[in-house]
Order: structure tokens, then C-alpha cells, then sequence
């Protein structure tokens, strides 16, 4: 009984003086930090006003840019080109699947005549921009994960274009959308 009264006295003690300690030991750095921010602000030196060191003189932007003469038969920078873009397969990959085929034109149309009518001096070049690659989640027969859309359908943008005296062009689509599962899948992957 002796014993067990002895070890819990000496941990008494141990917890006494340890956390004595620990408060003499914060107390010590807290005054250190604080009497070494005061003397930091003392040992400041004073600033002294330096004149600005003056701007170099701006260059007048030109406008147009000054660059060879385009190509014959191109489009820019002659004129401005309005592009509505997507696939027909999609309604959430652009206003070629959102809207029924002469909808989406007549909507071109206005845009065309808006655009024309906001800047008369550089004409209206309409285009349709065709998503024809699209990201798919497992691997084509190539072993590409990518579904291409079959000719047809890009046959049948490539009319819709004509229609408008529009140009047509395509792209790689690759943040899947909906068609990287169901139906256009099944159209295959052409390396």
C-alpha cells in the first residue's frame, strides 16, 4: 500500500511540475515574440520616397493588324464568319440536335441578317460546325475510345450547309455528352 501511494504522489508531483513548465515555457516565448516585434518596429529603417520610375510611352494599337495578303478564295479575315455548331444525334451538343433541321437554318438566318445589319462593312460568312468525333467510355474496334459518326450523317450536315451557301466543317468532340453510350455506338469506330 505503501508503494501505490508513493507512485501516485510522484505523479502528482510529475503533473504539477509539468505543467508548470509548459505555462513557464509559454509565457517565456510569448514575451520573446512580442519583445522581438518591438524591436523589429525600432530597427525599421525609415523609407524614403523614390521617384517613379517613368513609363515607357504606349504604341498606338493598328488595327487591322498588319499581315500578308490572304489567300485567294479566303475567308477571313474578309468576312465574319457565324457558326452554329453540334451534333443532329444530340439535343446537349449544340443547336444542331436542339432544334428540327429548318428551325435551327431559319435561326441561322436571323443571326446572319443581325450580324449584317450590327456591321455592314465585313459580310457574313455562315457556317455549320459538325461534332463528327465524339469521346466514348469503352474502346471501338480500333481500340480507340472514340465513336466517329458515319458519312451519312455528315452528308446530311454537308446538305443543310448548301442550303445556306454556309460552310461546313467538323471537329473531334471530346467530352462524351450523350452519345458516348446507345445508339450512334453502334455506328462503329473508323481508325
Amino acid at each position: 500500500m505503501h508503494n501505490s501511494s508513493y507512485q501516485a504522489t510522484r505523479r502528482a508531483i510529475r503533473r504539477t511540475l509539468g505543467g508548470g513548465i509548459m505555462l513557464a515555457t509559454a509565457l517565456a516565448g510569448y514575451t520573446s515574440s512580442a519583445s522581438a516585434q518591438d524591436s523589429a518596429k525600432t530597427l525599421e529603417p525609415k523609407a524614403t520616397k523614390r521617384a517613379p520610375k517613368p513609363k515607357p510611352p504606349l504604341e498606338e494599337p493598328v488595327w487591322p493588324v498588319k499581315s500578308p495578303d490572304p489567300l485567294p478564295g479566303a475567308i477571313l479575315p474578309a468576312k465574319r464568319i457565324v457558326a452554329f455548331y453540334g451534333n443532329p444525334l444530340s439535343k446537349r451538343m449544340g443547336i444542331l440536335g436542339e432544334l428540327p433541321p429548318d428551325d435551327m437554318l431559319a435561326r441561322l438566318d436571323s443571326e446572319v441578317v443581325a450580324w449584317n445589319a450590327a456591321d455592314p462593312s465585313t459580310p457574313v460568312q455562315p457556317a455549320l460546325h459538325l461534332i463528327a468525333v465524339v469521346a466514348s467510355d469503352a474502346p471501338g474496334p480500333s481500340g480507340k475510345y472514340r465513336t466517329r459518326m458515319d458519312s451519312a450523317l455528315i452528308e446530311r450536315v454537308y446538305g443543310w450547309a448548301q442550303r445556306r451557301n454556309a460552310q461546313p466543317w467538323r471537329r473531334a468532340h471530346w467530352n462524351g455528352g450523350d452519345l458516348s453510350s446507345g445508339g450512334a455506338a453502334s455506328r462503329g469506330d473508323r481508325a
